[in-house]
């Protein structure tokens, strides 16, 4: 993921906090505008091939449960949130099972397809062979998924692992949110 990448993730978010010197108790709500990087689930409710919906995705999301995030677990924008004292992931606009009031605390119209740590693997993802598989092609080669997703900065050969998605969300709160909360 380049700066160009992240930073367009994060446009939103930075000018509307920016807007204010609040503090983190103040932030009503976190919403969200991107791509699968920071999709939370509106893809499984739109006719598309981009959906992670299914094993292995979500298996590190609370209840091994794959959301459609394009991840293993969480994504950055769950971990801001969290940080901002709002709930611990942002729910995908789309999905019915959240109330208004849910909503008004964060959603995330994102939807697919629109710095490292000492990771042990930054050449490939965690899935299938990591070098082409995404989305309904990570589940074709399940069994070659890696173990330790955390060693890995990609979890499919385009998406941040969680891992990776935290590095990032700390990135983010401990400067440039510091910065104007």
């Amino acid at each position: 993921m380049t700066s160009q990448q992240l930073g367009c993730c994060w446009v939103l978010l930075i000018a509307l906090l920016s807007c204010s010197a609040a503090t983190a108790s103040e932030v009503p709500a976190i919403i969200v505008f991107g791509d699968s990087t920071v999709d939370a689930g509106n893809n499984n409710y739109i006719l598309t091939v981009a959906k992670g919906n299914f094993p292995p995705y979500g298996r590190d999301f609370d209840g091994g449960v794959a959301t459609g995030r394009f991840s293993n677990g969480r994504l950055v924008t769950d971990f801001v949130s969290e940080a901002l004292g709002l709930p611990s992931s942002v729910p995908a606009y789309l999905d019915s099972t959240y109330t208004i009031d849910q909503l008004a605390t964060g959603v995330s119209f994102a939807s697919g397809g629109t710095g490292l740590d000492r990771f042990v693997n930054i050449a490939q993802g965690c899935c299938g062979t990591g070098l082409i598989e995404t989305s309904v092609l990570c589940g074709f080669n399940d069994h070659l998924t890696c173990q330790d997703a955390d060693s890995y900065v990609f979890f499919d050969s385009v998406h941040p692992s969680e891992r990776t998605y935290q590095i990032i969300a700390n990135k983010i709160i401990n400067t440039d949110l510091k910065l104007v909360l």
